[in-house]
């Protein structure tokens, strides 16, 4: 089950899966580390607590595309 194999529609929705990961995970890291709006855009700044959950929303948004790809099949 390569996706690399996958048609272009199930990689695009790969890589829009990642990337809404990416947004969520940043979203719950400002939540759980109680960024205020003063230090926003400094945490933002790639910071490496952002970092971590902007890696960890991918990998989570893609592992459900992945999953779901697996089932249909």
């Amino acid at each position: 089950m390569n996706p690399l194999n996958w048609r272009h529609e199930h990689q695009l929705e790969l890589v829009v899966g990642a990337a809404v990961g990416i947004a969520i995970g940043l979203l719950i890291g400002v939540i759980y580390n109680g960024i205020h709006y003063a230090t926003l855009f400094q945490w933002l700044g790639w910071s490496w607590s952002a970092v971590r959950w902007a890696i960890l929303g991918a990998l989570v948004g893609g592992a459900t595309i992945y999953t779901r790809q697996l089932l249909h099949q």
